[in-house]
This record gives C-alpha cells, structure tokens and sequence, in this order.
C-alpha cells in the first residue's frame, strides 16, 4: 500500500507550529510573525540568496521555541530590551528542532539569536561561524521588544531606528544596521509588519504544491510533542505515550493503515493547546482554583484553533481536539455528544485516559490494571467513555501498556539527557562569564 500524502509545505508547517508558539506569552502576541517578516526585508536588503532569506525568515518564526518550558518570570525577561540570561531558551530552541533534518539549518540559526557583535569578536563560537541569520534575528528581535503597542507604528519608526544605531557594533551587527536604516524610511517595512491582518492571512497562501508523506508529517508531529511534554517534567512523556496506544487502539478497532497514522499523528498533537497553560498549573499539586481550571478547560480548543489552520488536516485536528469530549455531552470545549464524535475521536480520548492512569507522575505512581479499569469502566457507565472501547483496552490491557511504557520510558530517557545537556551548557556560560 503507498504511503499517503498530504498537500503540505515546509512554510505551512512551521507557521502553524509558529502560531502555537504564540500561546506561550499571549502579552507578545504576533511577535514571531512580525520578527519573521522584519527579518526577511532586512536579509532581502542584505541582498542574501533567496534560500537564505527563507531560512532566516522560518527561523524567526521559531526563534522563541526555546521559551515554552520557562517560568513566567523568564519570559517576561525575554521583553525587556536588555535579557539578564538569553542564553537558556535559544539553546532549548536549538536541541529541540537540531534532530529534525529538514530543520537543521533553522536550529543553528535559533542556537544563535541573541548573541551580541561586539566588534566582530563575536563571530564565532566553539570554533563554529555564526550564522549570519542569527544577527539578522536578534536585530529584528530588538525592534519589535521597542514597539509601543499604545502609539502608531509611524510615530515611533525613527526612535526605534535611533536607538538601534547607538548600538551598532557593540550589539549589532553593522550590515543587518545598514539594512534597517534602508528600510526604516519606507512605511511598507513598518505596517506590513505590524498589521493584524498578516496574522489572519499568514496561514491561508495559495495551496501549496509541495506533498509531504504521512511518515513525514509524524515525524514532524513528534518535533511538536518534545515541544508540548519538555514544557513540564509532569508532561514530559506524556504525547509519547498517548500517541502509542492510540495507534493500537485504531489496529485493534480495525482502521487502515493510513487513519491509524493519522490517529498517532493526533496523539502527538492533542495537548498542543496546553503550550497556553502556565507551568504554575500544571505542576500544581493541590487542588485547582477556578482560574487554574479556565486555563485547562481552553486546552483543547486553542488545539483546535492552531491545527485548523491547515485545510489538509483538519480531521486530524478534530480527533486531537475532541480528546475530552464525552459521550453524553458534558465535556468540553464543543459539548459534541454520541453520534456526533467519530470512531477516532472516541479512541483517542480512550487513549488519553488511559495513559494518564498508566503512567508514572513525580507526585504518583501509575495505576495497576486493576484499579485502572476500574476507573475506566465507570467513566464508560457515566457516558464519558465509549463502553466498546473501553472494553477493548481490557481485552488487550497487556499489549497496550507495554507499548506505552517502552515509548514513555524513552521519552522520559530523552528528557532527562536533554536537560542534562541544557543545565550543563549553561554552568558552563555562567563560569565563563564569571
């Protein structure tokens, strides 16, 4: 049987997945896209190769990818136009997207982004050139930290100008200057930027003519889920896990091949809404308050709102949207009920639930099957659950949780190794600097 394929673009892609990243701070809401297209003009300026421009432009769509695990107090850094400590997000940014081949120039890009010119003594690290998309983005970066969203772009353009060329050379880099002062007279680069409409139009360009595989789509989801789980040690395997069984639930209710990809693709994506959530939340170990259970409620929706963006996939963010749906109605965020929720939809809320019984949390040991089925036949008697389904979980209990487990103790390896490398990169930048 051929793979199946979706008519989607490298662009499509990252700029959904730019668009979940604006969950992360909603008070910088628009950044990356602005930065994106900032960078690009100035890169196009610079006279770059078109390549190089695109690169540029999908690595400022990703800079701040880094940012997701960080405490509230470190992002609200990130907007000051001096950052105390830039360093710990751009290197999250650059392990999370390095192993993803078709990401690999991007990440070298990210891994760079705030650094400083001084002089040009600055351009290289660990024997490695800095790329100069790097300077390009932290120069775009900076402009966007020194917009006031209270005054019109066209009263503060030649402030913004000013006081990033009383930096040239000791932060930024000459040529990218060069290039903003260019740019800074013509009100397009302004606007264009700034507008709200580019952020309603950015994710519906003509259809693109570029196919990726499904296996290729997964592998791209996988990117998303270290992104979602690495947010939190609570979440850290969490996608992983929900991914696996959701794709041996879809074989043992017998779909085919391509909607059991499909369903695993959803697992990978389904908490993608909670990049919204602060880290406060989810690590809380008491009992939620009522804001803390409006942060969870919208979850699922802003899911649905990131992945919807792109037409191909739209069954796809259904499934991942409907995860907490109940078979009477009472879940949330749509209140779809019964026959209204499809045969995916039901097993990968199934899925969900039984993952997160399974699995071992740092406040909690993971359920036995007793207990866990338990707890899922009476969600199934209470309308939350599909009975079927749930049935099916029992008659294949050992299949599912083993492969469960072994996919979540590798995500678990591969959280750990990652902060591992992340804390001691970062005592290494604290003793040089000291």
């Amino acid at each position: 049987m051929r793979e199946k394929k979706y008519q989607i673009s490298k662009r499509q892609l990252i700029e959904c997945l730019s668009s979940a990243l604006e969950l992360i701070n909603p008070t910088v809401a628009g950044h990356n896209q602005r930065v994106a297209l900032f960078s690009k003009e100035i890169a196009k300026v610079m006279g770059l190769s078109d390549d190089a421009v695109n690169e540029i432009y999908y690595a400022a769509l990703l800079h701040d990818i880094g940012a997701a695990p960080l405490t509230i107090r470190e992002k609200n850094d990130l907007i000051e136009f001096d950052v105390n400590m830039p360093y710990k997000h751009c290197l999250i940014g650059y392990l999370l997207l390095k192993d993803y081949k078709p990401f690999q120039k991007i990440a070298e890009i990210v891994h760079y982004h705030h650094s400083n010119w001084l002089y040009g003594a600055n351009r290289t690290f660990d024997g490695e050139m800095i790329p100069v998309g790097s300077y390009i983005i932290h120069l775009a970066d900076r402009v966007d930290i020194l917009i006031r969203q209270n005054q019109h772009i066209l009263l503060q353009n030649h402030k913004i100008t000013d006081y990033i060329k009383s930096r040239v050379g000791s932060v930024f880099a000459p040529d990218a200057v060069a290039a903003l002062e260019v740019l800074s007279t013509q009100e397009y680069f302004w606007l264009g930027a700034t507008s709200k409409s580019y952020c309603n139009t950015c994710m519906t360009a003509k259809q693109s003519e570029e196919y990726i595989t499904q296996g290729d789509l997964e592998q791209f989801t996988k990117l998303v889920s270290f992104v979602i789980d690495f947010k939190s040690r609570f979440t850290a395997s969490h996608s992983c896990g929900v991914s696996a069984v959701a794709r041996l639930m879809g074989e043992a209710f017998g779909l085919s091949r391509s909607d059991c990809g499909e369903l695993s693709i959803a697992g990978n994506l389904h908490d993608l809404g909670k990049l919204v959530v602060p880290n406060e939340v989810l690590e809380k170990k008491g009992a939620l308050n009522t804001e803390d259970e409006a942060y969870i409620k919208s979850h699922s929706y802003f899911t649905y709102s990131v992945l919807s963006q792109v037409e191909e996939i739209s069954n796809i963010a259904s499934y991942a949207a409907q995860h907490h749906e109940k078979i009477d109605g009472s879940g949330y965020p749509f209140h779809i009920r019964d026959d209204e929720l499809s045969p995916q939809s039901r097993l990968l809320s199934v899925a969900d639930i039984f993952t997160a019984l399974a699995e071992d949390r740092p406040y909690r040991k993971g359920m036995h099957r007793e207990e866990l089925m338990a707890v899922m036949y009476q969600m199934a008697q209470s309308k939350h659950l599909d009975y079927d389904m749930v049935k099916m979980v029992d008659n294949n209990f050992s299949d599912f949780d083993l492969k469960r487990d072994s996919m979540q103790q590798y995500a678990v390896g591969k959280y750990k190794n990652f902060w591992k490398n992340i804390n001691r990169t970062l005592a290494g930048y604290r003793e040089e600097a000291g």
